[in-house]
């Protein structure tokens, strides 16, 4: 079914089918997790997103507990940058983490993956405080991509976890500002190569020059990224893929009013209304897919009809 920028509004014929509006996944986006939980509730245990194996676990390693991580409205927004509703908040106190496992593993020789993450320093740091994300290795020293709590402590930095080996950003922490940060992993036989791209311009094409280069950690393979650190701060919108556009999507130029959900029974005929909000730009088009078990059912381009 397609809508039309002449045509607000299309009335679709269903049959036994659940209807979604979906830009289409971008096959190398490997896992994303938008924080979609409901509101009020401690991030462990979580288990939404895609490419994930499990539910999120308490502590960037087994056996710490956690307390401040908690899942809050509104979300973090960025500038052209597709986010949901809901994003992490971590208030100050003790040093705490959460960590999820990938469904697929980074690290295989000659590979690339990017990693990207909303964060926002929700009050003045202190310089020994920090916030971050950091992807555990099986090499040694795990990664840390954040602001640190020592050397740089004004700036976002590449280091390995627990402070050697900084590389820093000119980039400045500035309290209540959210910070896109995009990793870009270059796995090799020896050591790796980590670029850390501090609010890059959003778009297919990745930056000529990263605001950080760290040559000096060999990761090995690593399947877990983790949210941490003691300071009062946000994060929303993980994301994990094969190229730069994977990690930042833009945000959809158009708003869809609420479509009447429910369960349509095999041979009953419902019609649902579908409508923007406002207008389309010129020569815009909507396509919308099926999902689920559709049972060879089709939508015909020219009508909009499910058969």
């Amino acid at each position: 079914m397609k809508l039309h920028p002449q045509r607000r509004a299309i009335c679709v014929t269903v049959v036994a089918l659940l209807l979604t509006l979906s830009a289409p996944l971008r096959a190398a986006l490997l896992s994303h997790d938008g924080l979609a939980y409901p509101a009020n509730t401690l991030l462990p245990g979580q288990n939404g997103g895609e490419g994930f194996s499990g539910s999120w676990l308490a502590g960037v390693n087994a056996g710490v507990t956690v307390s401040r991580f908690q899942v809050v409205s509104p979300s973090l927004s960025y500038p052209g940058l597709a986010t949901g509703s809901l994003r992490l908040r971590v208030t100050a106190g003790a040093a705490q983490g959460a960590r999820r496992n990938l469904s697929q593993t980074m690290g295989a020789d000659g590979t690339v993956r990017y990693v990207s993450l909303l964060v926002r320093p929700d009050a003045t740091p202190s310089a020994s405080s920090y916030f971050g994300l950091q992807l555990l290795g099986s090499a040694g020293a795990d990664l840390f991509v954040g602001k640190p709590g020592g050397g740089a402590t004004g700036k976002y930095v590449l280091e390995n976890a627990g402070g050697s080996g900084q590389v820093a950003t000119t980039r400045n922490v500035t309290a209540n500002e959210v910070v896109l940060l995009v990793v870009r992993l270059e796995f090799n036989a020896g050591n790796d190569r980590i670029s850390l791209y501090v609010n890059p311009a959003l778009g297919p094409v990745e930056p000529a020059i990263a605001d950080a280069v760290k040559t000096d950690l060999n990761l090995g393979t690593t399947v877990v990224p983790a949210l941490t650190g003691p300071a009062a701060w946000s994060a929303d919108e993980l994301r994990v893929g094969t190229t730069f556009a994977d990690v930042t999507p833009p945000a959809p130029d158009f708003q869809l009013r609420p479509v009447q959900a429910g369960n349509v029974a095999e041979h009953i005929l419902v019609t649902r209304q579908v409508e923007t909000v406002d207008a389309l730009p010129p020569g815009r088009t909507l396509t919308f897919d099926l999902v689920g078990q559709t049972f060879g059912a089709q939508i015909d381009p020219a009508t909009g009809e499910f058969t």
